[in-house]
């Protein structure tokens, strides 16, 4: 379900389909405006391969729950990178070298 397996394949899985939520929320948006750009995006890429709403919706979910996506305002964005919220925490030296190779892969 999350991930791509041999009976569901990659953009089924809520983590294909959420890399394509990342990739069309460069910009702060309403759920329905993004809504209507995934439809109109798998439709031009392949129409046999729509998602239901509830599908999207649980998507947002496991975005939300990973903390990748926010939503205030009636807005959902891409959430703050680590590397700008990390600094402000107190980590002996010894462990930023993890932190800035664990970061860099956003």
């Amino acid at each position: 379900m999350i991930l791509p397996t041999k009976h569901l394949r990659p953009d089924r899985a809520l983590i294909g389909v959420g890399a394509e939520v990342l990739v069309i929320l460069r910009q702060p948006m309403t759920v329905s405006r993004l809504w209507d750009e995934i439809r109109r995006r798998r439709s031009l890429r392949d129409p046999n391969a729509p998602i239901a709403y509830p599908w999207f919706i649980l998507t947002l979910d496991f975005l939300f729950t990973i903390s990748a996506i926010d939503f205030d305002r009636g807005l959902l964005r891409r959430a703050q990178p680590w590397s700008t919220v990390l600094p402000a925490i107190s980590l002996p030296s010894r462990h930023w070298a993890f932190v800035q190779v664990w970061t860099s892969s956003w």
